[in-house]
């Protein structure tokens, strides 16, 4: 095993932490309010590891995106496998679904928000979204 190969990878994050480093830190070119040191970063991120907050907003996020994509193949699998058994009903929504599915997900978020509020829902609603057309296309 050459010890060269097995430490190249490392050599580039290296470099660029020590660069960081002298930026924030050590010749305190960037204010902290701009970018923080990376001792500042990892404080931090070991506080939120430590205290619950990472794990308990992870999980949240996590119960979001499942909700969504669950949301998602529920409805469109059995519209994906219907529009495939009949002709007429593929021909009669294929406009409306070619005109919604290219339009980015992250445009529905001000509806979202007027139909449901700032919440659960109008997440859950802008994941439904990013994920019903792709798997109503590829079913």
């Amino acid at each position: 095993m050459d010890i060269k190969k097995e430490l190249l990878p490392f050599i580039l994050p290296a470099i660029l932490l020590i660069i960081w480093y002298l930026l924030t830190d050590g010749l305190h070119l960037i204010p902290y309010y701009i970018l923080p040191s990376p001792l500042n970063v990892f404080t931090a991120a070991w506080t939120l590891l430590t205290n619950g907050k990472l794990f308990m907003h992870t999980s949240s996020t996590l119960v979001k995106v499942f909700s969504g994509i669950i949301l998602a193949s529920v409805v469109a699998i059995p519209l994906g496998i219907v529009l495939g058994w009949y002709d007429t009903l593929d021909r009669l929504s294929s406009l409306i679904i070619s005109i919604l599915r290219p339009i980015p997900p992250i445009s529905w978020i001000p509806f979202s928000i007027l139909w449901f509020g700032i919440g659960l829902s109008s997440a859950v609603f802008v994941i439904f979204i990013g994920c019903v057309f792709s798997v109503l296309v590829y079913t």
